[in-house]
């Protein structure tokens, strides 16, 4: 009984043969193009990020900024206005003036974080006026002004005040 016997792979390069032998390699442009391509997603990424970071910031501090206008603008209304003999304190004289006047200005803590090292500093400004001389009703502001990564911001809030 006779063996039949396997054919002979051709010698020399085997590549180019009948029977290729298969590569598992990448080459080193699939690797620069994946690295390249992995690279620009994860610098989107992170400037994405860092973008939401800087307005999340920005939001925080205006919110706070905003917070000591609504002190004050409280202050306003929550004191009694009875004419001519109780005049809330923030109006400053009576007859308030037509024009609007600063009553008050003090510099605040608009924001600091909680190690104490980030202090953003403002100007609170409380103005008043009688638009309408015959109502007797006053208009109250209440503005912040700060600067922040060296832009200035301004956070302002108004309301009416009639007498009691």
């Amino acid at each position: 009984m006779e063996v039949s016997q396997r054919p002979e792979l051709p010698t020399g390069d085997s590549r180019r043969g009948p029977y290729p032998q298969p590569t598992g390699a990448f080459t080193l442009v699939e690797l620069a193009v994946t690295v390249a391509v992995a690279g620009a997603i994860a610098l989107s990424a992170v400037t994405g990020l860092l973008a939401a970071n800087r307005m999340g910031a920005v939001e925080r501090v205006r919110t706070s900024a905003r917070m000591l206008c609504q002190d004050r603008i409280e202050q306003a209304l929550s004191q009694p206005f009875v004419l001519p003999s109780t005049i809330p304190a923030i109006f400053g004289t009576w007859p308030v003036p037509a024009t609007q006047t600063t009553t008050a200005t003090d510099t605040v803590q608009v924001y600091a974080d909680e190690g104490g090292t980030a202090l953003i500093n403002g100007t609170r400004t409380v103005l008043v006026s009688r638009p309408d001389t015959t109502r007797n009703y006053v208009l109250v502001t209440a503005r912040v002004d700060y600067t922040y990564r060296g832009s200035n911001y301004r956070q302002e809030i108004s309301t009416v005040r009639a007498p009691d």
